[in-house]
């Protein structure tokens, strides 16, 4: 799937946090998270996020950002933080998903090596889904967004431009993912600037889940609370 950025978009409507200025548009690896979450909603492309996690079309789903209490409390989550985003079907919120966000960047440069950042917040990402999956969410994702800027590589069509997963050790090791509890689901989206401009960015995105969540009785009390947000 390929798209193209108008030069403004309007982030006004809808559960979207950011305010952006063409200036803002200088490439896909200096979004923030709450950017490219933004971008992912505004742009449509929640729609394969919303399908790898087990929602059809004809469900209305709700989406919660950077939620604090009532789902934190001290006695559940000795963690500071909150919580990404948290996905529903309005119909039935015993069954919602809670996921963790981290970004990961990538680029890929002239002589086709490749360079990273921000993998140690993986390891961060991991310690946090571990502790929000004693809230009691029917199920719980680590989401890694992976934010690539691949139009420098050598590669004749640019839908094919990607660093690719294997660039990132850290992020297949075994050794910093078997920290991540079983019972929680891991996926990546890559999110590709596949062209050099700023302003105006091709952009390909794509998922792909490493490890399945594993449903579980949601609590009580947080199919309360997603009620009481659903009828405000």
């Amino acid at each position: 799937m390929e798209i193209r950025l108008t030069k403004k978009i309007d982030f006004s409507n809808e559960n979207l946090h950011s305010e952006f200025t063409e200036s803002d548009y200088k490439g896909i690896r200096d979004f923030t998270e709450k950017e490219i979450i933004d971008f992912i909603y505004r742009q449509n492309f929640h729609h394969l996020l919303h399908a790898e996690l087990g929602f059809t079309g004809s469900q209305k789903i709700m989406n919660l950002r950077e939620q604090k209490e009532p789902f934190l409390i001290k006695s559940i989550s000795s963690k500071p933080g909150d919580l990404d985003l948290i996905l529903f079907d309005t119909e039935k919120p015993d069954k919602a998903v809670a996921l963790e966000v981290k970004r990961v960047k990538f680029k890929t440069h002239e002589d086709q090596s490749v360079t990273t950042n921000r993998e140690k917040l993986i390891s961060e990402g991991i310690t946090q889904a571990n502790e929000y999956l004693k809230i009691g969410f029917n199920k719980t994702y680590l989401l890694i967004i992976l934010l690539d800027e691949s139009w420098q590589q050598d590669k004749p069509n640019s839908i094919f431009k990607e660093s690719g997963l294997e660039n990132s050790p850290k992020l297949i090791n075994p050794r910093v993912l078997e920290n991540l509890d079983n019972n929680i689901g891991l996926l990546y989206m890559g999110v590709r600037q596949i062209t050099p401009q700023s302003v105006s960015i091709n952009t390909r995105v794509d998922i792909r889940a490493i490890q399945d969540a594993i449903k579980m009785d949601q609590d009580v009390r947080i199919t309360e609370v997603l009620k009481k947000k659903n009828e405000h």
